[in-house]
């Protein structure tokens, strides 16, 4: 089972080498999709709101949309990794691989555990299964 885990990862860890490139894509997506929305949606718009303006919500919602619109426009099947958010970033990526790299660790330590135990195990099964020495009968001219 052990060798099957880690060759599952080792196949996964050189997909993810393979398709680096991915995440980066991903990341620039991201902040394209950012660029279309405040050139479409300028920061100072939302503190322009009055307290009990329709028009503003009706305006910001149709400004939204056309940005969002305009994005997967633009992007086109890219925008599936806009829309996967932060797990399609080099940062998230970087996080999961720490912790995958301290489960490893940690399995590793095991594994060394388990060895170990079993190495001690049988010598001692090796000891104890051999029949005993005998010893020599005296001499009976003695």
């Amino acid at each position: 089972m052990l060798e099957t885990e880690i060759v599952a990862t080792m196949a996964h860890l050189l997909w993810r080498r393979k398709n680096l490139a991915t995440f980066r894509i991903a990341e620039r997506a991201q902040q394209r999709l950012t660029q279309i929305r405040n050139a479409m949606i300028p920061m100072d718009y939302a503190a322009s709101k009055s307290d009990k303006s329709d028009d503003f919500d009706k305006t910001f919602t149709e400004n939204w949309r056309a940005a969002e619109s305009k994005a997967r426009d633009e992007l086109g099947e890219l925008y599936g990794l806009v829309e996967m958010g932060e797990d399609a970033t080099l940062d998230c990526l970087i996080k999961e691989l720490a912790v995958q790299e301290r489960l490893d660790a940690m399995l590793d330590k095991c594994v060394r555990r388990l060895l170990f135990v079993r190495g001690l195990k049988s010598m001692s099964l090796a000891s104890t299964s051999a029949p005993p020495e005998r010893l020599p009968r005296p001499s009976s001219a003695a």
